[in-house]
């Protein structure tokens, strides 16, 4: 099963329509650098809303930081090593 799921997932992926839509803004490393530190915050500060609140408000929060670590850094940082890299 996990095979059948894998592979269909790949096929989804190639398919023209999903590479067309495929966002600009790779935020994925920022989620994964923030999402757990914001869950935490969270749930130190706001305890009594539960966990419920603290994933939906931890997704918005990461998303948000995800967003701007990419503009603020990770995209600067990419392009300043494809120069260096030509400068080599």
């Amino acid at each position: 099963m996990y095979l059948a799921i894998f592979f269909s997932i790949l096929f989804l992926a190639s398919l023209d329509f999903m590479i067309k839509i495929k966002p600009s803004s790779d935020i994925s490393y920022g989620l994964y650098l923030w999402g757990w530190p914001i869950q935490q915050v969270l749930a130190q500060f706001f305890p009594e809303y539960g966990i419920k609140f603290n994933q939906a408000a931890s997704i918005v929060i990461a998303v948000c930081f995800g967003f701007a670590s990419w503009h603020l850094v990770e995209k600067r940082f990419i392009k300043i090593g494809l120069n260096f890299n030509k400068n080599n």
